[in-house]
């Protein structure tokens, strides 16, 4: 079985798409995109620095338009090539707008419109609490660790806003805290800091999700036409039709991420091989440690060659 897997913001690096440049048809597909997002994703994706593309409004649209040229210009970029196996598709938080359009919800000029809106939208919510952000805490017993007394003593406003594996969680809050803990790091374990502007699903993100909300009851959706994976609880999604996939994308925002439960989800499934959609490398890694016996191959400018695990 086949799993195609989407990264979410802080995937993103300078230059990310400068080697996508060089394949036919790149450069036509990022100007359509570019004119949705209302942004040139040509400049950012390849002459713009780090402060520039970490900035929510535009690192959401840019992901989700290299992900999506990553999948169309590659050998799976279709639907005639998926339909000749079982697949199943997931997105790691802001992945979940990539899925949708995978799965054909929405096609993929919807889609980058839906990550530049969401990306305003949060970056707006962000604006009310300008000093909060997000750390990974890495290591051998990290989600034990957080749900001990001691830690919610000491850092009483950071909250878990995902859980990658038993040894990786994402805090979410203010960042005297988040830098507080990065100082003083329980032992074994690692604190790093997310390049991403504020504290992304918890409640600080209530408005936009509402707005979100109401931005998807004015677009046309239809039926998954593969199975798509929630990264809330790695439930299947389409089974309520458009008022689910609302309902998801909505809540998603405030919502932890669990790519713990999507992993569990794909191997139950016996996922054997899992394409991950440019910005790929933090999701491959995060995918071959949870998926240890399926090859798992990022998508890359030249042609797919089997990298293995």
């Amino acid at each position: 079985m086949l799993a195609i897997l989407c990264p979410g913001q802080g995937s993103q690096s300078p230059g990310m798409l400068t080697e996508w440049l060089q394949v036919p048809g790149a450069r036509e597909i990022l100007a359509r995109f570019s004119e949705v997002a209302g942004l040139d994703l040509i400049h950012l994706g390849t002459d713009a620095n780090a402060d520039e593309i970490r900035a929510t409004e535009v690192a959401q649209p840019l992901i989700v338009a290299t992900s999506l040229l990553s999948f169309r210009l590659a050998e799976f970029g279709s639907f005639d090539t998926l339909n000749h196996r079982k697949t199943v598709v997931a997105g790691h938080s802001l992945g979940a707008v990539t899925a949708g359009a995978i799965v054909g919800v929405y096609d993929d000029d919807d889609a980058v419109r839906l990550a530049a809106m969401r990306g305003r939208l949060m970056a707006e919510a962000g604006s009310a609490a300008p000093s909060s952000g997000m750390s990974a805490l890495t290591g051998r017993g990290a989600l034990t660790w957080h749900d001990d007394g001691a830690f919610r003593a000491a850092y009483p406003n950071l909250e878990i806003a995902g859980v990658n594996s038993p040894e990786q969680i994402i805090l979410a809050g203010p960042l005297a805290e988040l830098g507080e803990l990065a100082a003083n790091p329980p032992p074994g374990l690692r604190v790093t800091p997310l390049p991403v502007s504020a504290a992304f699903h918890t409640a600080l993100m209530t408005d936009a999700a509402v707005e979100f909300r109401r931005v998807l009851e004015g677009f046309p959706l239809r039926p998954p036409r593969f199975e798509w994976l929630s990264d809330l609880d790695g439930s299947p999604l389409g089974i309520g039709g458009s008022r689910g996939v609302i309902d998801y994308l909505a809540t998603q925002i405030t919502s932890p991420i669990r790519w713990d439960l999507v992993l569990n989800a794909c191997a139950r499934r016996g996922v054997d091989t899992a394409i991950i959609t440019a910005p790929s490398s933090a999701l491959a890694a995060l995918t071959r440690r949870g998926l240890p016996s399926a090859i798992v191959e990022p998508l890359c400018p030249t042609p797919l060659v089997g990298s293995g695990t």
